[in-house]
């Protein structure tokens, strides 16, 4: 008997792509059953803010609308007065991902899959017998984190800020596959599918206004092994927002000022994580130095080595490499690399070109490439190269772990 798919939709003012997202759905080949729910939602003070209330109103529209549908959909009410959310520290998307998955660990079975799902996103109709498959198939796998591929739109600005973004992004997870780090995905919403077993023993999503995505993630990769390669892929929006602090629509937002949030980090600073993680063997029997050891003892609370405490507690060195693992997690590593970028400032277009020639000589990138000036048509060739190089990437990934 195939298990349920749960899909959860958190949705704030998505009256103009909530609907495409929902026809994808309906359109699915899935034999199993699909059960889809929606959480509208916003903060509770909105009601009373000039400034909001058209996003009130419009939410109230999509909450209609969404009822008056009712074939296969939960919708969960967090917008009209009195049901918005009470708090600013628990009012974003995170909380929102949180309430959905709450509902769902409610009705489903623990053979049952939930996938998260962004109200921007299409996909084709295979998409979701796709990620049953894969976990099906591949029993070691508690979750799945799927290959992305963002649309492009008539505007210029907007596609040359998500081709940018894009690039960093792939950037980022080559590099971090290339030095196999336990800690290499994408953290998008709209990217994930797990085991409801999965959710029920590690846990809901935090109630972070962004990035809950990346901590949900960051967990299950921290306990559990996660596939990251499918041939089916989903396609999210390249709309600019505010609404969140970070995040696809903020970066997009963000590059439109040409803010350099998200630099693209130089392939050596990964060398250098890479090269601690060669020297573990090391550590567990003495406390040694590198950029990352010491990065990671300056920043603990601790005044003692953190390597002591961990080999008191390990009693193999495969157990000390887990424990090193628990200590230096995916945020320990950005926040690493964004020190990195401090002290050995790269212009993006060098980064970017030191890694194509070290990496991928072959492919040709002019000396005079440039992320303002350039041709989105170049961007986009570069996004291309990078997303088949990432989906070989991808599938190695998956075949490694698959062997243990």
């Amino acid at each position: 008997m195939l298990p349920t798919v749960h899909i959860g939709i958190p949705a704030m003012d998505e009256n103009d792509y909530l609907f495409d997202t929902l026809k994808c759905i309906e359109r699915q080949n899935y034999a199993g059953k699909i059960q889809t729910y929606i959480c509208v939602n916003q903060p509770e003070w909105w009601h009373d803010d000039d400034n909001k209330r058209d996003i009130c109103k419009r939410n109230a529209e999509l909450l209609e609308k969404l009822r008056e549908r009712k074939k296969g959909l939960i919708v969960i009410d967090k917008t009209t007065k009195g049901n918005g959310w009470a708090t600013k520290k628990k009012s974003g998307v995170g909380v929102a991902r949180q309430t959905l998955l709450n509902e769902i660990l409610e009705r489903a079975t623990e053979k049952d899959i939930f996938v998260s799902m962004d109200a921007d996103c299409t996909f084709g109709n295979n998409y979701i017998n796709s990620v049953v498959c894969n976990l099906e198939k591949n029993k070691q796998f508690s979750a799945f984190n799927s290959p992305y591929y963002h649309r492009l739109t008539s505007n210029e600005n907007a596609d040359r800020g998500i081709l940018r973004y894009e690039i960093y992004m792939r950037i980022f997870l080559l590099n971090m596959l290339r030095i196999k780090s336990p800690f290499a995905f994408t953290a998008f919403g709209s990217a994930i599918a797990c085991r409801i077993k999965t959710c029920k023993s590690l846990g809901n999503f935090d109630a972070h206004q962004a990035g809950e995505d990346f901590y949900f993630l960051q967990k299950i990769v921290k306990h559990e092994k996660i596939s990251l390669y499918g041939d089916e892929i989903i396609t999210p929006s390249s709309r600019m927002s505010d609404r969140v602090p970070f995040g696809t629509g903020k970066a997009i937002a963000t590059m439109e000022k040409e803010e350099r949030t998200y630099p693209i980090f130089h392939h050596s600073f990964f060398d250098k994580i890479a090269e601690a993680y060669q020297i573990l063997d090391s550590l567990y029997k003495k406390d040694i130095h590198s950029e990352l050891f010491d990065f990671l003892q300056s920043t603990s609370k601790e005044k003692e080595s953190i390597w002591t405490s961990i080999r008191e507690n390990s009693s193999s060195l495969q157990q000390f490499k887990r424990m090193f693992h628990q200590k230096c997690d995916g945020l320990k590593i950005f926040q690493f690399l964004r020190q990195q970028a401090e002290q050995n400032p790269f212009c993006d277009e060098v980064s970017l070109i030191d890694f194509f020639s070290t990496f991928f000589p072959d492919f040709s990138i002019d000396k005079n490439f440039s992320f303002k000036n350039s041709s989105t048509e170049i961007l986009s060739e570069i996004r291309d190269f990078l997303f088949a190089e990432e989906q070989k990437a991808r599938a190695e990934h998956d075949k490694i772990l698959s062997q243990f």
